[in-house]
């Protein structure tokens, strides 16, 4: 039950989520005046200071061992900072929205998973990490196809989109409130030993890890060196299609992770996690050569679906 609604939570979150990301590179470009260069800068920055907040806010919720607090702070962050993507004038607003909004969603993600983790044994938690990831990518395509039909709608009214975009996040908050962390079923009844917890930020947290984390650290650093920023993809499909449906390759992303997530959490367990991130690398390859020898938007959706 509390991976479920661990899921639902992740399924609404996803949704606002991509309904904002889906139009936003579309928006900086046609309404903004934002070049290439510009909204691929504004992406990296945000990612980067997404993913220096997401260590922190791992080591936090380990010395607090209250994941729920984490996710709600980032949560109420996340709520407040949507409404400033249907006010922005200019590219710099957009990002310091972005970037608030990111370090907010950021802060749910690391405990999120934490306590997936919390709430599943060794042997089904890559079928609980992959279960969590298919719904919060079913929210992923929910949300694109809502912002789909919106900008159809409203003759492209980015706006209109991302104000919407608000009410999937209450809604994920609300979901949060029925989770059920160990520490809420412990005080329900059930007896186990508390664990001790010692101080993340000191030198010996870092220490504490295995040479076998380091090595899955420096394959993560050098896989990513080959990430580029999805803002991007709409951009390049619209190319193809008209601007109402360009964030149409989003969907494909999402299907892709859909109808992959799951399954390669459940054969991981079973067969090894090593050889699916083999399998992985070679997606993500042809996903790039599909991009690069893109001649139609059949090859723009393949490479997003890869």
């Amino acid at each position: 039950k509390g991976v479920f609604a661990i899921s639902l939570f992740g399924l609404f979150l996803g949704a606002s989520t991509t309904m904002i990301y889906s139009q936003l590179g579309l928006f900086l470009k046609n309404e903004l005046h934002a070049t290439e260069l510009k909204i691929a800068f504004i992406d990296g920055m945000v990612e980067f200071i997404a993913y220096v907040t997401r260590i922190f806010s791992g080591m936090i919720s380990d010395y607090f061992m209250n994941r729920k607090f984490i996710l709600y702070i980032g949560c109420i962050t996340t709520l407040f900072m949507k409404p400033l993507f249907a006010i922005a004038t200019s590219p710099l607003m957009v990002m310091v929205a972005q970037s608030i909004e990111r370090v907010g969603n950021v802060l749910q993600a690391t405990p999120r998973d934490a306590l997936i983790a919390d709430l599943s044994t060794p042997a089904t938690r890559g079928q609980s990490f992959g279960f969590s990831k298919s719904f919060k990518t079913i929210g992923g395509l929910l949300g694109t196809s809502i912002a789909i039909m919106i900008m159809w709608l409203s003759s492209n009214n980015y706006r209109l989109v991302f104000a919407c975009a608000t009410i999937a996040v209450a809604i994920s908050i609300f979901c949060l409130s029925k989770i059920k962390t160990k520490e809420e079923i412990r005080n329900t009844g059930h007896t186990e030993a508390k664990k001790k917890i010692t101080n993340p930020f000191k030198k010996q947290y870092l220490k504490s890890f295995d040479i076998h984390f380091w090595k899955l650290i420096a394959f993560a650093v050098i896989f990513e060196l080959g990430h580029f920023t999805e803002a991007l993809f709409p951009i390049y499909a619209n190319n193809f299609v008209s601007t109402s449906v360009a964030s149409s390759v989003s969907m494909f992303i999402s299907i892709g992770q859909i109808l992959c997530s799951f399954p390669i959490g459940l054969y991981a367990d079973k067969f090894g996690k090593e050889r699916f991130l083999k399998v992985c690398i070679i997606m993500m390859i042809l996903a790039n050569i599909s991009f690069m020898s893109a001649s139609s938007i059949y090859q723009v959706y393949i490479g997003a679906f890869l």
